[in-house]
């Protein structure tokens, strides 16, 4: 809804979603070496319903959407985003 009203009628061609499980996500988040936002302040339970709300867009949309696991190193997430956007766009973005 948050979403409609901000953006419209406009989507983007393709979203990626970086899906962890809300505790390990949760975890991360407690041993930063910073204080707390007033998001990261929320409980385990606040990001598991975003993280439901999520993945519940991409099962409404899945041509929309690719969902990424977020425990992957960041090198593997980003050749996975690389092939995803290549066969998408037919080779539009160059190696």
């Amino acid at each position: 809804t948050v979403n409609g009203f901000a953006i419209g009628e406009t989507l983007p061609d393709i979203t990626f979603l970086l899906d962890m499980d809300a505790r390990e996500a949760f975890s991360r988040l407690q041993k930063r070496d910073r204080p707390a936002d007033r998001m990261e302040s929320e409980p385990l339970a606040f990001y598991e319903a975003v993280r439901q709300g999520y993945l519940r867009a991409a099962a409404e949309e899945p041509g929309r959407f690719a969902i990424l696991d977020a425990t992957q190193p960041e090198e593997q997430l980003a050749a996975a985003v690389r092939e995803i956007l290549l066969e998408k766009f037919h080779g539009f973005f160059a190696r």
